[in-house]
């Protein structure tokens, strides 16, 4: 463990010097606890964001049966999938893409 005098450090308003803190703040895209995300809450997510599934599948790149498999549970849900959804759930995306009529606007 290094001495205290090489542990980073940040200035503070009166001049002081403090440790930082070792923690990292938390990610909002991170996936609790759990392997994959569960099919019930990729269903509540497409449903937050108004779509369908054939539009769900276009914004994610995924054909609308591999959306369907993952709301039924048939397929595990991989976790580049569910940032992304989270992603465009949250408003970290700042745009999703717009789909009318099954295609790309």
């Amino acid at each position: 463990m290094p001495p205290d005098s090489l542990k980073p450090c940040r200035p503070t308003l009166g001049g002081n010097i403090e440790p930082m803190s070792s923690q990292r703040p938390k990610n909002p895209l991170t996936i609790e606890k759990e392997k994959n995300m569960k099919p019930d809450k990729f269903k509540a997510y497409r449903l937050k964001l108004k779509v369908s599934q054939p539009n769900l599948g276009k914004m994610l790149g995924l054909a609308h049966r591999q959306v369907m498999r993952y709301e039924l549970g048939q397929a595990p849900i991989p976790k580049p999938v569910a940032i992304l959804l989270i992603g465009y759930v949250t408003g970290i995306w700042p745009e999703r893409p717009k789909v009318t009529k099954g295609k790309f606007a």
